[in-house]
């Protein structure tokens, strides 16, 4: 499955890390993407995105999501 977790902190990094360890392709959005590179997991994307902007998490998504979680 494919997750777009929108304000990737503690808890949607931790929510973001069982994705991935189960298999799930996972983009964490923070708006400051660099927020997220102290903690690279394998299969976690980090990226730019803020949901205040229109279409903020579309292009952060970079194409088709199948779930979105708000962390």
């Amino acid at each position: 499955m494919d997750v777009l977790i929108a304000g990737c902190g503690w808890l949607g990094s931790e929510i973001a890390r069982r994705l991935a360890a189960r298999g799930d392709r996972v983009v964490a959005v923070r708006r400051d993407a660099g927020a997220l590179a102290h903690r690279p997991t394998a299969g976690i994307e980090s990226t730019a995105g803020d949901v205040r902007e229109p279409g903020g998490l579309e292009n952060a998504a970079g194409g088709r999501v199948d779930a979105g979680v708000a962390g």
